[in-house]
């Protein structure tokens, strides 16, 4: 026996430990079955070997190796006793269900928020040519995708928790969540990352906290299911034949063994039945979208259609729900209609994995857009925030439903021009989507917006980082500095507006609190620095006149040598 990665190994008491049973000479005698079993040892159980530990990208992470050779398992250790024997994998994918819906997610979660909250701040207070550069359009592009991505991912994670919390076991949602909040997380990182530049490269103990997020992000992207095969295997693989109204019943008969013609064609007939509907339903939604796409749909930027202007109206966010639960309802049709036309592939869809990892990515997009709708009504309904308020989560929903409707289409299109047989890719496409592809994303308006709410002291800001710790008796810490100082410069930038195009001339008071605010900005944007590093240090602390051998006798030496003789 020989684990590795395991999580938590190194300080474990208790192990639980899967395996697989074999019983060949009948010592079970019926009670309980072969199969992958669960045991639960202690840690000091004999010949089980525990603790030596792995350094996954320097996280603060136990992770570690499992080891034992000729280890012997009593009857009682095993979880359920005997009669649970080989009941091991219906075990595994419970907790498995559970655990992935909550962990890797929270954890997007949290990380998300913080970036947020600290790199939309940075973005406010530091300047380019003069202006903050969460002003510059590049800029706003990377703060608006933290801001959406930070929205789905947070309403993804509270909507399986709601389901975990009411002890529903979604394992093939939990996959999808696992797979997005990840892999958006990175994303979030990435965008943080290049908002802040040289700080955020620079290493420092309080300078520079989203660096070793940076590092630590690929460990979310592979452990409890690596997202290659989350995505190409789980999510369509298991999720076509558990979410199926007849596949599932289809299979059960062909495995029973049993010649019972009449219920096979039963389900099969259902198929058919739903594919038909299936199919017909998405046909008329996509010609009716050719006449409702010449409409403008419900937005919360203002009728003036300046950026900085929201829609505050109520109603507003019912009309704005309504008809993305409309556009959603039909994407989920199609991929309802064509998930049955691709069972055309009989058993080559299971090695198929781009094919699969398509239709994994239009789900996981689907539901996160179901997710998003579902979080600003359940605000909405809490009435814990004014109109303001609301219209700004409204617009971080919009973004995000408005990005998420235009990766849908950009995947069913690369769905469709892929499929294998491409009779039945043509079909889709031409049946699905009469008047083509029409989804472009959010407006530069609308992300120039989100991006201003994500990087200014707004109520979207705020809710953007709920829960996330800021140690305010710590005036050293970067995300304490940022938000103690951002209203301030907020004002302080208004003062200098007011001095550059009006010439005002500020008050004695006025200049004092802008020389305080552009003296903490100056210490926030410094980076951390040292005199030596590494191997450096530690020559240095034997002989404080040590040269790098590279300095010794070089040419900026010799001339100075050349010039004490002369």
């Amino acid at each position: 026996m020989s684990g590795r990665y395991i999580t938590l190994a190194p300080v474990a008491g208790v192990v639980g430990l899967a395996f697989n049973l074999t019983d060949p000479n009948n010592l079970l005698k019926g009670n309980g079955d072969e199969g992958i079993t669960i045991a639960l040892l202690e840690r000091d159980h004999p010949k089980l070997e525990m603790g030596n530990r792995h350094d996954p990208l320097t996280a603060a992470f136990m992770n570690g190796t499992i080891r034992g050779t000729d280890v012997f398992i009593p009857m009682d250790l095993v979880l359920g006793g005997q009669e649970r024997c080989g009941f091991g994998w219906n075990m595994l994918m419970d907790c498995l269900a559970e655990g992935r819906s909550i962990s890797l997610p929270s954890s997007a979660v949290g990380a998300s928020k913080y970036i947020t909250n600290v790199v939309g701040g940075y973005s406010r207070i530091r300047t380019q040519f003069k202006t903050p550069i969460a002003e510059m359009g590049g800029v706003q592009e990377h703060l608006s995708r933290i801001g959406y991505n930070t929205y789905l991912i947070s309403s993804g994670s509270s909507l399986l928790n709601g389901m975990v919390n009411n002890h529903e076991q979604p394992a093939v949602l939990g996959a999808t969540l696992k797979l997005e909040a990840t892999r958006r997380g990175r994303q979030v990182v990435m965008d943080g990352m290049d908002i802040l530049g040289g700080c955020g490269v620079m290493r420092g103990e309080k300078k520079n906290s989203v660096g070793d997020m940076w590092m630590n992000a690929p460990i979310g992207i592979t452990v409890e299911g690596a997202n290659t095969l989350t995505r190409c295997l789980i999510v369509f693989g298991q999720g076509l034949t558990r979410s199926h109204p007849h596949l599932y019943s289809l299979i059960q008969t062909l495995q029973e063994g049993k010649e019972d013609k009449a219920a096979f064609s039963k389900e099969v007939g259902n198929m058919v039945t739903h594919a038909m509907r299936t199919t017909t339903s998405s046909f008329f939604k996509g010609v009716g979208a050719m006449f409702t796409g010449f409409s403008s749909p419900p937005t919360f930027l203002s009728n003036k259609n300046k950026a900085h202007s929201l829609n505050q109206s109520p109603q507003n966010v019912d009309a704005f729900i309504s008809h993305y639960e409309g556009e959603l309802e039909r994407y989920s049709s199609v991929f309802a209609a064509f998930s049955t036309m691709a069972l055309s592939l009989g058993g080559r869809l299971k090695t198929e994995e781009m094919i699969s990892g398509r239709f994994a990515d239009i789900f996981g997009s689907i539901f996160l857009g179901y997710a998003a709708l579902w979080n600003l009504k359940r605000h909405q309904s809490a009435g814990n925030m004014n109109s303001e308020g609301m219209s700004q989560i409204g617009i971080a929903a919009e973004v995000s439903v408005r990005s998420l409707l235009a990766e849908i289409e950009g995947h069913f299109g690369t769905l469709f021009a892929n499929f294998p047989i491409s009779l039945v890719g043509t079909s889709g496409k031409l049946l699905f989507f009469p008047s083509g592809f029409n989804q472009s994303g959010p407006s530069d308006q609308l992300v120039a917006t989100l991006g201003r709410l994500v990087s200014s002291p707004t109520q979207l800001r705020d809710f953007l980082s709920d829960g996330i710790y800021i140690p305010h008796h710590d005036k050293e810490e970067q995300i304490t500095m940022i938000n103690d100082i951002l209203p301030d410069v907020m004002e302080a930038h208004v003062l200098i507006k007011n001095q550059r195009k009006g010439g005002k001339t500020l008050s004695n008071e006025e200049q004092l609190f802008l020389n305080r605010v552009m003296g903490v900005v100056d210490e926030i944007v410094q980076v951390s620095e040292v005199e030596h590093l590494g191997h450096e240090q530690v020559e240095t602390d034997k002989d404080p006149n040590w040269i790098r051998p590279g300095m010794i006798n070089d040419q900026i030496e010799q001339e100075q040598k050349k010039q004490q003789v002369a």
